[in-house]
């Protein structure tokens, strides 16, 4: 495997986009909704800028790209189509240590953006290491038809437990357990047929049985 999946931690980062080709507004859009401090810039405005407006954390210069651009920048992203630009701007990236991505030119960048699925909190990344965007595409369409909302609302649901399990179980492998008997309740399905209030009922009672059977277990 030529690559090693991560989820990154953007928020307050510096990050640039440069150009404003048509991969330009869902990338602008993904990196905006992690809370990244987030500048673009391009030498035409983009049809969708007043899209980006409302963000606080969007900027936006209708300029061409200078090396003085990358002073404090943690990612940059060009969208470019001129090879020679994105070569400078890669090796000028590179020598400053910092990750480099240019849209469809693999060997122009330091890490790769995966075709992704979202539930809510529920993010799976699809990648073929570059090699097949539409396959990729193509596998995330399939994997989109089984994992619907019903996924986020659990995590969102487990996620509120789980600081509170913590403290109660301090025993991470009794956690553990509990926490894939939740799962493998029958919660998921009773949130995918929007019965809510009864899905939380049964994660209710599960964790209510779970701390009886520890006190049972710790009286004997």
């Amino acid at each position: 495997m030529k690559y090693f999946p991560i989820y990154l931690d953007l928020k307050d980062r510096n990050i640039l986009v440069v150009g404003a080709g048509h991969e330009a507004e869902s990338k602008v859009l993904q990196l905006l909704q992690t809370g990244a401090q987030l500048k673009l810039i391009s030498d035409t405005q983009p049809h969708y800028l007043t899209n980006f407006k409302k963000y606080k954390n969007f900027a936006f210069e209708q300029r061409k790209f200078s090396a003085a651009d990358l002073q404090g920048a943690w990612l940059v992203i060009s969208t470019l189509e001129d090879r020679n630009i994105n070569e400078y701007i890669y090796s000028t990236a590179t020598e400053r240590n910092i990750l480099c991505n240019v849209v469809d030119v693999t060997d122009l960048c330091s890490f790769i953006f995966p075709a992704i699925v979202t539930q809510g909190d529920v993010n799976i990344a699809i990648s073929t290491s570059g090699k097949s965007p539409a396959l990729a595409q193509n596998i995330k369409e399939k994997i989109s038809d089984y994992i619907g909302p019903e996924y986020g609302f659990l995590a969102e649901i487990l996620g509120r437990k789980r600081k509170e399990l913590i403290k109660k179980i301090p025993d991470k492998k009794e956690r553990s357990k509990l926490f894939h008997r939740l799962v493998d309740s029958d919660a998921l399905e009773l949130l995918r047929q929007n019965r809510d209030y009864d899905a939380e009922k049964l994660i209710s009672r599960i964790i209510k049985e779970e701390f009886k059977d520890t006190f049972i277990n710790n009286a004997k």
